[in-house]
């Protein structure tokens, strides 16, 4: 996305992922390589790595029961996400998106 247009986003069929959050950080499967961002939506509070790896506490906030939309850094195509609840544990749902 830049600043003075915004991208439309598809999901991509057949990709959606749901995951349970816990006190350890985990990883989605791998996203397909053709998405170009990820629409998160999370039951209970956790943190996100998009870059995949390990997510912690200092990694991006997802509240819970509210979609945000993400471009995949590029060094991510094809990766995974990390995730990890905050408090308690939950269900992390992450479709994949393309231009």
């Amino acid at each position: 996305m830049n600043r003075n247009a915004q991208t439309l986003y598809s999901p991509i069929p057949k990709t959606s992922q749901a995951k349970t959050t816990g006190a350890a950080s985990a990883e989605s499967d791998a996203l397909p390589a053709l998405a170009t961002g990820v629409r998160l939506y999370a039951t209970k509070a956790c943190r996100v790595n998009l870059d995949g790896g390990t997510a912690g506490a200092t990694d991006v906030y997802l509240p819970a029961e509210k979609v945000e939309y993400f471009p995949i850094p590029a060094s991510a195509a094809g990766g995974k996400i990390a995730y990890i609840q905050d408090s308690e544990s939950g269900t992390l749902h992450i479709t994949p998106l393309s231009e």
